[in-house]
């Protein structure tokens, strides 16, 4: 039986619920039902039911926050990627056209003077040295780290550097947000994290949280090298040599890769260096204090020796060979720079013996970059053909030797036309010279 005709009139009047009933008896156990589950609400349950509910959808909701809270950070990390990717490529483009105004406008204003002037000498001066050989290079973007301030610092990996000769590298920059426009700015040790030391042996490391992986990496391996060079070169360690100080520092300017300063050794950190990209952080700063133990050791080594500086090519080969070979990090015999050497070759063809005597400062002709990969590729053939046991009586032989004949018969009981075809082998084989 239907009784609803009030029901549809209230309905179109006041949006009330239109009910159907079958008959008064069904209509009353309806609401009744219904009256109860609105005063019970989930009285069936249990009260740990109840709380067990309330856990699962509080639960719930906090995945959902921070799902989407993650999500964010993520689309912002990738949005600042994009800015600050940008920012380097018109650094690069604006360096390669040498527009100084470019160039400033894509440094921070507030960046520090001494910092700037630091910084556009560099660049500068790299591209002075490649003379019109300079090109636009391809970057991208690596490990970004956010450190506060309104501050990020960035790896940077120059896929195809500005000069032509040099392989992929990467280096860590640090990039300042002006108004929402990431711009290079003057590093600051004050975002390297707190000092810290630690002592190894009679090495002791000084150096900040940001170096810290690196540090925790090297460190035991610093008396390993020491001790090796020492072997190798037939020296005793004295006490006093072994007591030294590895400062690490998060500055570019007035730094260095390498320098001494009575016992203490200041190291540019891992990160701020130019390094190439299949190196990690701890190799970078084992390579820095392979080398800077190196050239303290070869001082004690060279003295009372006398010394030609037509040698110099040979001799810093030497060091870097020696530095690389007693360093348990390092790859053995890694691959050079060879695009200056490939560019000499192809003019030149392969270098003489005699093209590696040089009469200017060793630090010119290192600089001129095809020497340092040809006097590299020399000893290594040298080492790896007759025994890397002979690198003391190389360097030894450098002190003393009139020419190249004298110097291979003394150290390889070769001649030196023997030796230099040898070499040329090595040379097609390493590098696909011809």
């Amino acid at each position: 039986m239907y009784r609803g005709g009030d029901s549809i009139s209230s309905a179109m009047t006041m949006n009330a619920t239109v009910h159907w009933y079958f008959d008064e008896d069904a209509r009353l156990a309806e609401e009744l039902l219904l009256s109860r589950r609105a005063r019970r609400g989930l009285g069936w349950a249990t009260r740990g039911q109840r709380w067990a509910v309330r856990a699962l959808m509080g639960l719930a909701l906090i995945v959902v926050i921070v799902s989407l809270g993650r999500e964010y950070l993520v689309w912002e990390e990738s949005r600042m990627r994009t800015v600050i990717s940008q920012s380097v490529q018109r650094e690069a483009w604006a360096w390669h056209r040498l527009d100084y105004a470019a160039v400033t406008a894509s440094l921070d204003p507030e960046a520090r003077a001494d910092w700037v002037r630091w910084h556009t000498n560099y660049q500068q001066g790299r591209r002075n040295w490649a003379g019109r050989d300079a090109r636009q290079p391809q970057v991208s973007v690596g490990n970004v780290e956010f450190l506060g301030k309104g501050r990020a610092l960035v790896e940077v990996r120059l896929t195809a550097a500005e000069v032509p000769d040099v392989e992929a590298y990467r280096e860590y920059r640090i990039y300042r947000n002006l108004a929402g426009e990431w711009l290079r700015t003057s590093t600051d040790t004050a975002l390297w994290g707190a000092e810290n030391e630690q002592a190894v042996g009679p090495f002791r490391f000084v150096y900040n949280a940001q170096d810290g992986a690196a540090v925790e990496e090297v460190a035991p391996q610093v008396a390993t090298i020491w001790q090796n060079l020492h072997d190798r070169l037939g020296l005793t360690p004295a006490v006093e040599d072994d007591s030294l100080q590895i400062v690490i520092q998060g500055e570019n300017v007035g730094i260095g890769p390498v320098r001494f300063e009575g016992d203490r050794l200041l190291l540019l950190s891992p990160k701020l260096t130019r390094s190439p990209v299949y190196e990690d952080d701890a190799q970078t700063l084992s390579r820095m204090v392979s080398t800077a133990l190196t050239r303290q050791a070869m001082d004690g080594f060279m003295q009372g020796r006398g010394f030609d500086p037509r040698w110099s090519v040979t001799y810093e080969a030497a060091l870097d060979w020696l530095a690389e070979d007693v360093n348990p990090l390092l790859p053995r015999d890694p691959m050079q720079e060879s695009g200056a050497l490939r560019k000499w070759v192809a003019q030149n063809g392969l270098p003489r013996l005699e093209d590696m005597l040089e009469k200017r400062t060793a630090a010119y002709f290192w600089w001129t970059g095809w020497a340092s990969t040809a006097g590299h590729s020399l000893v290594a053939y040298g080492m790896n053909t007759y025994g890397a046991e002979r690198i003391d009586d190389l360097i030894a032989g450098l002190s003393s030797a009139q020419d190249w004949d004298e110097l291979t018969q003394a150290v390889f009981q070769v001649s030196a036309s023997e030796f230099e075809a040898g070499w040329h082998d090595y040379l097609r084989w390493r590098y696909g010279l011809d």
